[in-house]
Formats: C-alpha cells, structure tokens, sequence
C-alpha cells in the first residue's frame, strides 16, 4: 500500500513483482464552505513486472463531488501522457459511464466489457467501478454477483 499525506491510501496486491510505486496526489478542490468536507484523493501507480512485460497500474477512489473528479481526471490523464507502458486503470470512479468527466478516460483507454451495476453490492443500481486499459487484449470480464464490500468486485484477465 501507498499511502498519500493522510491515512487515506489506494492498495495494489499482486501476484507479480512490483518493480515501483508511487503516490501522486490528486489537487484539493477548494471548499465552497467553512461546512464542506472533502477527503484527500490519490492514484496510486505502480509499475508491474508480467512474465518480463512491463506494466503501469494504477488504483484510484474518486471523490463524491463533481470538482473533485475533474481533478482526478485530470491527474489521471497527466499519469497516462507520461508513460508509453501499458496500462491497466481500475477503482472506484463514484460515478456513472455516462458522466462527461469521464469522457478523456474513455478516449485515452478501452474499458472492460463489465457493464452490470456495482452499488450498492446489497442490490446493485448504479455502475461506478471500473477497469480501463491500453495496449492490452482483454481476454474476460465480469461484475462478480457476491458481496465482499459495499462494492461488488469487478475482475478482468489480460494479456
């Protein structure tokens, strides 16, 4: 785990050697109230060894608010033009695909054929998970109907 300036982190567990990780934090919103609260948000990146291929990871939670998800984005989009790996994004967007924010993410990647809603995982409504990538065939995916969390699991298998 990699943690950003405050107990809020991202986790990446894998089976593979991580060659490198690293915080970056994505860019407070400013507070439109002395009563707004917002938490502090990072991606995680991590450079991934595969049988010899090398791969960018990266883990993020998006924020509840609007703002705070362009900032993501944002963040997201720096990270991808500066590396020429390929690339697996996965998280919680806390969003919907329809959302515009999310346009310069599916621009940039491809996202895994999992289209079933995520949330709650008691009875799922919405989709705001997600796995994205680049330069990679994804071979399956799925929304995993059993509940871990307050999310239901999204996995994918790639090569």
């Amino acid at each position: 785990m990699v943690e950003g300036t405050s107990p809020y982190g991202n986790a990446l567990v894998s089976r593979y050697p991580i060659i490198s990780a690293e915080t970056v934090n994505i860019p407070k919103v400013k507070l439109k109230s002395p009563f707004s609260y917002h938490e502090p948000r990072c991606v995680l990146k991590a450079t991934v060894e595969i049988n010899g291929r090398r791969i960018c990871v990266m883990v993020c939670h998006m924020g509840l608010s609007h703002r705070e998800r362009i900032m993501a984005v944002d963040t997201i989009c720096r990270i991808l033009d500066s590396t020429d790996l390929p690339v697996i994004l996965m998280g919680d967007f806390n969003t919907t695909p329809d959302d515009k924010v999310l346009a310069p993410l599916f621009e940039k990647l491809k996202s895994v054929d999992a289209s079933e809603p995520t949330f709650p995982s008691d009875k799922p409504e919405i989709k705001i998970d997600y796995i994205f990538y680049r330069d990679l065939d994804c071979t399956k995916s799925e929304t995993v109907n059993e509940i871990y969390a307050d999310h239901l699991p999204v996995v994918a298998e790639f090569i």
